[in-house]
């Protein structure tokens, strides 16, 4: 009888031990499990103006001094209204029928696209 209470013990701790290894506790499956790309709290002024400001806003494109194709992204309601236009996210897209931003320059990850897609969709707001 002592034997099998040793036994029934012995393999119900080892079932504990067992189901309880098998949460996702280390460090890698948690990070693993999470979407670092934040497209819920897109705001012009803390998202889309850094992104615009180191690839668009620099020297010879789209800025107060070189204005580029006509547009002047430092000023909102310029960016606003390009912003809307269906030219804007195709080139930063890269898609065929557009010219490819930023130009001469690696594509934008799919999070600040996904990031700048999520602000049009809202209206390109002032925020």
């Amino acid at each position: 009888m002592k034997k099998s209470i040793v036994l029934v013990t012995s393999l119900f701790m080892l079932f504990v031990i067992a189901i309880s290894s098998c949460s996702k506790n280390n460090k890698e499956d948690i990070i693993a499990g999470l979407d670092p790309c934040d497209t819920d709290n897109v705001t012009y002024s803390l998202v889309i103006k850094p992104i615009l400001d180191q690839f668009c806003n620099t020297s010879g494109c789209h800025n107060s001094t070189s204005v580029a194709a006509g547009y002047n992204f430092q000023d909102f309601n310029t960016l606003s209204t390009a912003a809307l236009q269906d030219v804007f996210i195709g080139s930063i897209r890269h898609e065929t029928a557009y010219s490819n931003m930023p130009k001469g320059g690696d594509k934008l990850t799919d999070c600040q696209i996904s990031q700048i897609e999520t602000w049009i969709s809202d209206g390109a707001p002032n925020n």
